[in-house]
C-alpha cells in the first residue's frame, strides 16, 4: 500500500511540475521515445465557507496562524469534508483580497494509460489598494469546502501578483521544495505563476495539525 501511494504521489508530482514549466508539443518524428502526456479535467463541486460556519477546530487553527510572514496554503479533512484554506501574508493582506475561483480533478493520461485524479484549485489575488469602498474590504483568508472525495494531495495555483512579478523578474526561474515532517510540500514558481502541492491533513480538537 505504501509503495502504491508513493507511486501515485510521484505521478501527480510530475503532472504538477509539467504545469509550472509549461508543456510543449513534441514532434514524434524528432523524439519517438518521448511519452505522450495529456490530461482530462472534471469540475468538482465546492462552496466558499464563511468564517462563522467553519468547524471549531479549523477556526482555532486560523486564529493561531492568520497573517503569516509568507502566504500559507493548507488542506484539512474534517468530518468527511475537505477544506482548502489560503491565508495571505501580513504584507499582502494590506493590499490584496484572495479568492478561490475554480476546483477540479485532473487526470494525467500517459500513452493512453490514465493516472489517479489530482484535485486542483485555481485562486487569485485581487489588488484592493486603489479601492476606497468600505463595503468591499479585503479578506486576509479564504476557505472552500468540498463534500466529496479528494486526492491525497491537492494542487493550488495562481498568477503572480504585480509585486511578485517585479521581484521575480530579478531572479531566474526557481523551483524549491521543503519537507514538513513526514509529508512533503512542494512549491514551484515559473514564468508568471506559482503552484503548490500540499497534503490533506487532519486537525485535533485544539486546532493543532496531527503528526
Amino acid at each position: 500500500m505504501i509503495k502504491i501511494r508513493k507511486f501515485i504521489f510521484y505521478s501527480n508530482l510530475i503532472l504538477f511540475i509539467l504545469w509550472t514549466i509549461g508543456c510543449q508539443t513534441v514532434d514524434n518524428s524528432e523524439a519517438k521515445n518521448v511519452p505522450r502526456i495529456e490530461q482530462e479535467i472534471y469540475p468538482v463541486a465546492s462552496e466558499v465557507v464563511e468564517y462563522n460556519n467553519l468547524p471549531e477546530r479549523l477556526k482555532l487553527w486560523i486564529e493561531t496562524n492568520k497573517l503569516p510572514e509568507t502566504e500559507l496554503v493548507k488542506a484539512f479533512s474534517i468530518d468527511g469534508k475537505t477544506y482548502i484554506v489560503i491565508l495571505l501574508s501580513k504584507k499582502d493582506a494590506l493590499n490584496y483580497d484572495v479568492q478561490i475561483t475554480e476546483v477540479y480533478d485532473q487526470i494525467a493520461i500517459r500513452d493512453n494509460e490514465k493516472g489517479s485524479p489530482l484535485t486542483s484549485a485555481i485562486y487569485q489575488l485581487k489588488d484592493m489598494s486603489d479601492i476606497n469602498n468600505e463595503t468591499e474590504k479585503n479578506s486576509p483568508f479564504t476557505i472552500v469546502k468540498i463534500d466529496g472525495h479528494t486526492s491525497e494531495y491537492i494542487q493550488l495555483q495562481r498568477s503572480l501578483s504585480t509585486d511578485e512579478l517585479s521581484d521575480h523578474q530579478q531572479n531566474t526561474n526557481s523551483q524549491s521544495s521543503e519537507v514538513n515532517k513526514s509529508k512533503t510540500v512542494t512549491t514551484s514558481v515559473s514564468g508568471s505563476g506559482i503552484a503548490h502541492l500540499i497534503p490533506v491533513e487532519t486537525l485535533t480538537k485544539e486546532g493543532k495539525t496531527k503528526q
